[in-house]
């Protein structure tokens, strides 16, 4: 896992706090510790306006 998906992983789980959005991310989380590519998570998984803006909070 690259150290960028490491590094959401580690500050988007704490971040959030609305259901679906902690539902979308764990899908996310599971998939990324099975070593999928973080883009290729990220283009197959429907991101929900807060998880996006987290993401690129984090990796501006």
């Amino acid at each position: 896992m690259s150290a960028l998906a490491t590094g959401l992983l580690s500050q988007i789980t704490k971040l959030l706090s609305d259901p679906s959005d902690v539902d979308i991310w764990s899908k996310i989380a599971t998939n990324l510790t099975s070593e999928t590519g973080l883009e290729q998570v990220l283009h197959y998984t429907k991101l929900t306006p807060t998880i996006e803006e987290h993401i690129r909070k984090i990796t501006a």
